[in-house]
């Protein structure tokens, strides 16, 4: 019987899928107009070209005006370069800038920012820095914050980074566990002859 046990979980153990990546994002504003911030999202793979993978929305602030980003949008530019885009409802991140641009407008809350990677996407999970980096973000009045070189060199100031690592699923846990109980010593029990 144990040799049956073993032998369906070590197929269920072929089958499992690959984990998810996590997607993991920090800004450390260091000094400047916005203060720093992390989120995060998952996806089954690694991101691709022109993909906007669901993530749980997230709020950035200067300390008096909020911005919630719930717009992404993943592409390669002209260059190679990787970017990752994130923007409020009315942000437009698409194209028509250009490649890696955006465009904030229809409100003092509206904001978008781009974390740019050299070398296109990445495939391969670690941590990624970037130093080509911008948000701009509007205000009540019609002004603006920045974040990063767009804003001339006042704001550009902090950095941030991206930490790409795996997942594991759940079922994988599940399944080991599983099998460490198949292989438990079970206790013997006393044979007694019926009379």
């Amino acid at each position: 019987m144990r040799i049956l046990c073993l032998s369906v979980l070590a197929c269920a153990l072929g089958t499992v899928g690959k984990a998810d990546v996590l997607y993991s994002f920090s800004y450390d504003a260091a000094s400047g107009p916005l203060q720093s911030f992390a989120f995060s999202f998952t996806a089954p793979d690694f991101v691709t070209d022109v993909s906007s993978p669901p993530f749980t929305p997230f709020t950035l602030t200067d300390g008096s005006n909020r911005w919630t980003m719930t717009n992404d949008l993943i592409e390669v530019g002209g260059t190679g370069v990787g970017c990752f885009l994130f923007g409020t409802p009315l942000a437009q991140l698409t194209t028509i800038f250009g490649p890696c641009s955006f465009g904030v407008g229809g409100g003092d809350t509206q904001g978008a920012f781009v974390f740019a990677t050299n070398g296109g996407l990445p495939s391969a999970l670690g941590t990624y820095t970037s130093t080509d980096f911008t948000g701009v973000f509007a205000t009540p009045g019609g002004g603006f914050k920045f974040m990063g070189p767009i804003g001339g060199s006042t704001d550009d100031t902090g950095s941030m980074t991206l930490i790409i690592s795996s997942v594991p699923e759940p079922s994988t846990v599940t399944l080991l566990a599983l099998g460490l109980l198949v292989l438990w010593p079970l206790p013997k029990r006393a044979y007694k002859p019926e009379r």
